[in-house]
């Protein structure tokens, strides 16, 4: 039985992407998406965990 997609899972497949388009671009483009997204995803409860785990990502 497939359980439907979280937000978090949702987020996690969307920064997947991003990290894939983010490695053929410069470091100064890949740090303002990551800025950008962190910025965007502040606004909301749990949030800010998010921004921060796809900044750890980027890290590894």
């Amino acid at each position: 039985m497939r359980r439907h997609l979280s937000k978090d899972d949702i987020m996690m497949q969307i920064m997947q992407q991003i990290l894939k388009l983010t490695i053929i671009t410069t470091t100064k483009v890949a740090t303002t998406a990551v800025t950008e997204l962190m910025m965007e995803k502040d606004t909301n409860h749990g949030r800010k965990v998010i921004g921060a785990r796809y900044y750890l990502f980027l890290q590894q």
